[in-house]
């Protein structure tokens, strides 16, 4: 056991108690601040026979001022887990808070609390129970797995508000559409909750959504693919082509009728919003049908 002699003049005491020798609830924050940067770091402030010189950690994050430049003093091992980056910068953020030289500047430890708990929280929920795996919505026949749908060649659809499409074809010939989603803020349970919603809708004007999967540094969403690709698509592209008023017409009425599908869902509480032309797509059939359904909340 390695025995280590604490005085008030060790880096691991608030400034106020190496001048005063009295300690105080204030300075117990800033301890626990340094424990915080000792783990975000694995340096230690106090020299332990045969071990490397101690570190003053305030020092040495005093510099950080940005996300890129926290990666530079985290242990080496931690940065191996890039999903656990975001995490390890909001305690780094909280660790430089606690050990404020301004006693009115630290937060209490019941502020301190509250922040640790709602990281740990989030990491719980939304990084563990889909870390490997594709879910597929509860009627859908599984044909492919995760890492087939990874490995298959992308081609860019488009990007739109929520995130990127890309068209994959799979090995066993079938395509889909992956839409990669961006800046999702809930927890896996509010996604998979939302989701399941979206999932369970099955009208022929609304695109089927067949799986999801959900990361901590990827949420992906899987729908069927449409060669005849969106009404946008078909109005102002480069491949655009006539579309005749009978045409016309049989789309946006069946669109319309998508929406209102959507609107008595959930209660009469889902929404789509984000309807436009790049969001309404055109079957085989001529048919128009509604995508991204819902992906607002997210």
């Amino acid at each position: 056991m390695i025995e280590t002699t604490f005085m008030p003049t060790a880096r691991c005491y608030a400034p106020e108690v190496k001048s005063t020798q009295n300690v105080s609830q204030p300075s117990d924050v800033y301890g626990f601040g340094i424990v915080l940067l000792e783990l975000l770091t694995r340096k230690s402030t106090e020299h332990l026979p045969g071990g490397p010189k101690p570190i003053d950690l305030v020092k040495l994050v005093d510099s950080v001022k940005s996300k890129e430049r926290a990666a530079k003093v985290f242990d080496a091992d931690l940065l191996k887990y890039l999903t656990i980056k975001e995490d390890m910068v909001k305690v780094l953020q909280i660790g430089i808070k606690c050990v404020s030289k301004s006693v009115r500047k630290r937060p209490k430890i019941s502020e301190v609390v509250k922040l640790l708990e709602d990281i740990a929280k989030m990491n719980t929920e939304s990084h563990v129970p889909f870390e490997k795996k594709l879910v597929f919505i509860e009627d859908v026949i599984p044909t492919f797995d995760l890492e087939e749908m990874l490995r298959a060649s992308a081609e860019v659809l488009g990007k739109g508000t929520f995130g990127t499409c890309y068209k994959k074809k799979l090995e066993n010939g079938n395509t889909i559409v992956v839409k990669r989603l961006r800046d999702v803020r809930v927890t896996f349970k509010e996604f998979q909750q939302h989701v399941e919603v979206i999932g369970s809708m099955r009208h022929k004007n609304i695109a089927d959504l067949r799986a999801y999967y959900f990361s901590r540094d990827k949420k992906l969403l899987v729908y069927d693919y449409y060669d005849q690709g969106s009404l946008f698509a078909a109005l102002h592209g480069n491949a655009r082509r006539f579309l005749d008023w009978g045409t016309r017409m049989k789309i946006v009425v069946d669109a319309a009728r998508g929406i209102a599908y959507i609107h008595r869902q959930d209660g009469q509480k889902l929404v789509h919003g984000n309807i436009k032309s790049l969001n309404i797509f055109i079957s085989d059939k001529k048919q128009g049908t509604v995508s991204d359904v819902g992906l607002a909340k997210l």
